[in-house]
C-alpha cells in the first residue's frame, strides 16, 4: 500500500508510472505490505479471467518464497530503474532512496524483491 501521495502518469519507462505529489525525504517509507490492500497468493490459486488477468500483468514473485505478491493499488505502476529513486527495504516496505521531487516518477530496482518469474507463466497448470 503506498503510504506518501502520489498520482498516476505517462511515464517516460513505460506506460504508466506513479509520481510523487509532495516532496517526498530520504528514508521515508513509501509502501508497505499490508492486507487487505495486498495480496500474497499460494501456489496456483486461479481467481477467473479479471483476476489472472490482473495478477500476469502486475503480481511477482518473491524470491525463495512460495507465493506471488500482487500490489493493490497504484503501486502496481512502479516501474524498473537501474539508478532509482526508491529502495526495498526489506520483506515487507520500500523507502525513498533519496529525496524525491513533486511530479517525480518513483522508480524501484525489480531485482531487489524479485527472482524475475513471469507471473503469467506461475499460473498456468
Amino acid at each position: 500500500m503506498m503510504l506518501v501521495p502520489v498520482r498516476l502518469g505517462v511515464s517516460k519507462i513505460h506506460g504508466l508510472g506513479i509520481y510523487a505529489t509532495t516532496p517526498i525525504l530520504k528514508g521515508t517509507k513509501v509502501w508497505e505490505y499490508r492486507e487487505p490492500i495486498d495480496w500474497r497468493i499460494y501456489g496456483c490459486h486461479r481467481g477467473g479471467a479479471q483476476a489472472d488477468e490482473y495478477i500476469m500483468r502486475f503480481a511477482y514473485r518473491v524470491p525463495g518464497s512460495p507465493f506471488i505478491e500482487v500490489p493493490g493499488d497504484l503501486a502496481c505502476f512502479w516501474n524498473h530503474s537501474e539508478t532509482p529513486n526508491c529502495d526495498d527495504g526489506g520483506e515487507t516496505w520500500t523507502v525513498a532512496a533519496r529525496d524525491i521531487a513533486p511530479d517525480e516518477e518513483l522508480t524501484i530496482d525489480y531485482t531487489t524483491f524479485t527472482d524475475g518469474t513471469l507471473c503469467g507463466a506461475f499460473l498456468k497448470v
